[in-house]
């Protein structure tokens, strides 16, 4: 027998209350009971979508959402989700028509015009990013994600000091405090100042990474200006696959690759940053990027030794790599599928060399001959930045 109104409206409550509080199977549960009685629920398709958003599994939740907007096309809060899911979704037309009407329909919606600022900051549309995501933050001014996507804005536009110094809100933001022991090492950081471009003469400072090893590696053309600065010491907490790399800078005195170093050095640092702060407490400018190149080094027996490794394999060689290791939708992003490099593969005169990591190297070589693949030899960066200095060109 169906059930009636009010038992509807109670379990749909009751799954809103189960959302809220995080308990997301218990939340489905209780939104696919409302539809059995009612399959033309809007609310319940929509909250279906926003958990199957968050398990990124986009075109699901685009389906779902799209048929609540069948039956509540004027729903604001519905459109400016679904702007946010066809963003992430790579479907950047779709994300700004719904997320601009959105904002027609709720003009002081914060989250409706954030959602049509970073559509058009994925077009290249930046100065209509800019406004709209600066109207985003004036009716929110407290909003962390607000300051953090502002900022990007204006870093793409070269405004790096009013960008960077935004940037510094990322913490505030959870999905940001959660990467990797982030949450953790602040927590054992607690009490020891955070430097932001005070003088650093004499003071011993912590570095720490805290996102991609790509990022880490472009801020590693920094640890020379605080030497220049006068830093006592220079400490660095980072990944084990950067270690040598880092240590190969002779630019910091000591490297750790754990909590537990962090931990330890408490009495033994005045100050700590975290890596990607070091543009902003570097007074970073876009004129001002330490240009010295290269700016990691390899010891000239590893390079020798890559060369003999290579010496069989003809010029010119090209190194491909074509997945992110990050597994997040930015990751995503900068990934391409692997056949997308098969007409290169098939030029004549090229010997192409694998720099992609994490892949069944046996598996490369039965599908592609022409790709030679040393990445299980390469225990860490430094090791792949010694075979890349044997290779004509790197994609």
């Amino acid at each position: 027998m169906p059930a009636g109104a009010d038992a509807i409206r109670a379990t749909l409550a009751r799954g809103f209350e189960h959302h809220r509080a995080g308990r997301l199977a218990e939340a489905e549960a209780a939104y696919r009971a409302v539809l059995e009685e009612e399959p033309a629920n809007a609310d319940a398709l929509h909250h279906l979508g926003l958990i199957a958003f968050a398990a990124k599994e986009h075109a699901r939740a685009i389906d779902l959402m799209e048929a609540a907007r069948a039956l509540q096309p004027d729903d604001h809060r519905l459109l400016s989700n679904l702007a946010e899911v066809y963003l992430r979704a790579d479907r950047t037309d779709e994300a700004l028509a719904c997320g601009k009407r959105a904002v027609e329909l709720q003009p002081d919606s914060a989250a409706a015009h954030m959602n049509v600022g970073n559509a058009l900051r994925r077009a290249g549309r930046l100065d209509e990013a800019e406004r709209a995501l600066s109207t985003a933050l004036a009716l929110e001014p407290a909003s962390a994600r607000g300051k953090v996507n502002l900022g990007f804005a204006r870093l793409q536009r070269g405004d790096y000091a009013s960008g960077f110094e935004l940037f510094e809100s990322r913490f505030e933001i959870p999905a940001f405090r959660e990467r990797g022991d982030t949450s953790k090492i602040l927590s054992a950081l607690e009490g020891i100042p955070c430097w932001r471009g005070e003088p650093l003469h004499g003071k011993r400072l912590l570095l720490w990474t805290e996102q991609g090893l790509g990022d880490s590696v472009m801020m590693l053309r920094f640890l020379p200006e605080l030497r220049r600065l006068g830093a006592a010491r220079v400490l660095m907490c980072c990944e084990a696959a950067l270690a040598r790399l880092i240590e190969n800078s002779h630019a910091v005195d000591e490297i750790g690759s754990s909590l537990d170093a962090v931990t330890a050095w408490r009495g033994a640092i005045d100050l700590h940053c975290p890596l990607m702060s070091l543009p902003f407490a570097l007074k970073l400018m876009i004129d001002s990027i330490p240009a010295t190149v290269p700016y990691v080094e390899v010891p000239g027996d590893m390079r020798q030794r890559w060369a003999e490794r290579l010496a069989a394999l003809a010029s010119p060689r090209v190194g491909v790599v074509w997945a992110s290791g990050n597994k997040s939708d930015a990751g995503s992003r900068r990934s391409i599928p692997f056949d997308a490099f098969a007409p290169l593969f098939a030029m004549r005169g090229v010997r192409f060399v694998s720099l992609q990591k994490e892949r069944d190297a046996a598996a490369l070589q039965q599908t592609v001959p022409a790709l030679a693949d040393f990445m299980d030899e390469c225990t860490d960066l430094l090791d792949t930045a010694a075979l890349m200095t044997q290779l004509d060109l790197v994609i």
